[in-house]
């Protein structure tokens, strides 16, 4: 802020008055008359430029550096500033603050870490996070959280930051009160009875499950990845055009794209991209002096830079096992190749879920240079594992020799939520070896609950590295001629060697409205692998005559130690 008396600011120019004037135009607060050019101030072909800048007005100044030679140094941080936050916060509320860390010339720099702490004990206020690291703006976000019932009257706190500062003799990244770019952010806690700001409603994360967006059986194209996910946060009672406040712990796991919204109806939204990082973090939502957090936790990000990471091999293929490829990307120089798995794929290892709410997916896919395409088999199913066993579809495409390459993200329901979610992506019925998809960037990320890093998924036919679940692959599902009629095979095995053998398969057939219009189980077939041809291959349908029509078939094997398996084909006839 410029308080005392005007300031002038001077600069050599090419540029006339008139064209200075005309680029500030937009600028409210500078006169024409603070304007001038003088042709001969400057030395050469340059003028003088002068410009005034009023008393009372607040500027905000950024300088470049400018150098020549070989031992010019880099921007480096200098100092950090607050952008938000700081002020009074009721007992049991909290409070958002943005700091910004800058150069010696004022420029934001990113990538940054950022420490801060309270000056009070935990009794009265903490914060969420200690470390941060600074986005692309220069920005760091921190959530400072007073506790309740926690003073007697009002209590002065300051939240203090500091910044690791390379040309420091000591590399100090601790706190220093007289460490020149330290910051301090005072703070006023004020007991909930006498303050005017207690809220006067509740703020919580609408459950995810039922914000409107990517669902288990509908996934969505995105833009680019990472992928744009909506959150929510709902009022209570419903308040209208309330602002609300959304903020994260690391942008560098969670990124907010619109940090203030107002509720219509009691809610309001946001949208947020889930990094390719993993770890775990929270996101804040505020409003009114209450406010909630959501933890988000990213335990696999893979890039298969170097090597398949955390996907593991399973099943059979036509060609070699899935492995690194360069003929296409996502990001950097590798991909995974499916390379005609006929019934196989890569797969993760079990990760415990429980607690959380849902799972977002995200990854990149596209149809390999040299797909054979010709009788359209080899489409890609991806699919998560259930806490009963099965197997569910959570997307799929065909094998058209038209796709570009694209990014996906699927939010998975509450069947994803138990203690052994894994995921994997297999083919549908390749019969070549060029029957070839490319996978990149997959990333699972559980919202509600923080979820531990895994190991790679074993080749146990993708179980998730823990249950000896038997697998069955619908490998034939059609009409046969008659419209009341369909065709199904399908293969089934079970894990050798973990002393279990198929004991029985159930077949459900449903219409477009769920109801089941065929069931049979085949109780009668044993031994580690079995084929649906042994037993049965074409189901007779009932209900009404409409000639068009999707089903959704269901198999699902079990065995003697009850466990099962199951897949999912769709028919029109």
């Amino acid at each position: 802020m410029n308080e005392s008396h005007p300031l002038t600011l001077t600069a050599p120019t090419r540029l006339s008055e008139s064209e200075w004037r005309q680029l500030l135009t937009p600028e409210p607060d500078i006169e024409r008359s603070d304007v001038t050019v003088d042709p001969n101030g400057a030395p050469g072909e340059f003028g003088l430029l002068e410009i005034t800048l009023p008393a009372d007005t607040e500027y905000d100044l950024r300088m470049a550096k400018v150098g020549v030679g070989s031992r010019v140094r880099g921007r480096e941080a200098a100092y950090v500033t607050d952008i938000e936050g700081g002020g009074t916060v009721t007992e049991g509320g909290s409070d958002r603050l943005v700091v910004e860390v800058r150069d010696r010339y004022n420029n934001p720099i990113s990538g940054v870490t950022v420490n801060a702490s309270t000056d009070t004990d935990d009794s009265v206020a903490s914060l969420a996070e200690i470390n941060a690291t600074t986005d692309d703006d220069g920005r760091a976000e921190f959530v400072y959280r007073t506790k309740g019932a926690s003073v007697n009257s009002d209590t002065r706190d300051f939240v203090n930051v500091s910044i690791t500062r390379p040309q420091s003799a000591l590399n100090q990244s601790s706190f220093d009160g007289g460490e020149p770019g330290d910051l301090s952010v005072e703070y006023t806690v004020t007991p909930r009875s006498g303050s005017t700001n207690q809220a006067s409603y509740d703020l919580f994360w609408t459950d995810t499950t039922s914000v409107p967006g990517p669902t288990g059986s509908s996934a969505e194209v995105c833009d680019s990845f990472p992928c744009n996910v909506t959150l929510q946060a709902t009022t209570d009672p419903a308040q209208v055009a309330a602002p609300v406040g959304f903020g994260t712990g690391d942008s560098n796991l969670v990124r907010v794209l619109e940090r203030l919204n107002a509720t219509q109806s009691g809610v309001a939204g946001t949208t947020v991209q889930f990094r390719p990082s993993t770890g775990n973090t929270t996101l804040v939502t505020q409003s009114g002096g209450t406010s909630d957090t959501l933890v988000v936790s990213t335990p696999s990000a893979v890039d298969f830079e170097s090597g398949l990471g955390d996907y593991g091999v399973f099943g059979n293929f036509e060609g070699d096992d899935p492995e690194q490829s360069s003929q296409n990307s996502n990001s950097g120089s590798f991909a995974v190749v499916l390379e005609g798995g006929n019934d196989g794929g890569i797969v993760t290892t079990g990760y415990d879920t429980t607690g959380g709410e849902s799972v977002v997916l995200q990854y990149w896919v596209k149809e390999s240079d040299v797909g054979d395409i010709g009788d359209g088999n080899g489409g890609l199913r991806v699919e998560y594992l259930t806490g009963s066993g099965s197997w569910v579809t959570a997307d799929s495409l065909p094998l058209t020799g038209t796709n570009p390459g694209e990014v996906r993200t699927a939010r998975l329901g509450s069947d994803a939520i138990h203690d052994n979610f894994s995921l994997r992506f297999r083919q549908i019925g390749a019969d070549n070896a060029n029957d070839e998809w490319l996978i990149d960037n997959p990333t699972i990320t559980a919202l509600g609950t923080e979820v531990g890093p895994g190991e790679p998924g074993s080749g146990d036919g993708g179980n998730g590295g823990g249950a000896d679940n038997p697998s069955v692959t619908i490998t034939d599902a059609g009409e046969t001629g008659n419209s009341r009629k369909i065709q199904l095979d399908a293969d089934f095995s079970d894990p050798v060697g973990d002393g279990n053998e198929l004991t029985s398969v159930d077949i459900e057939v449903r219409d477009e409205d769920g109801n089941p219009v065929y069931t049979d189980t085949a109780d009668d077939i044993s031994g580690d692998s079995a084929s649906l041809t042994d037993y049965m291959t074409t189901v007779s349908l009932r209900g009404n005559n409409d000639p068009e029509e999707t089903f959704t078939v269901e198999i699902t094997v079990s065995d003697t130690d009850g466990n099962t398996g199951s897949d999912q084909a769709t028919v029109d006839v």
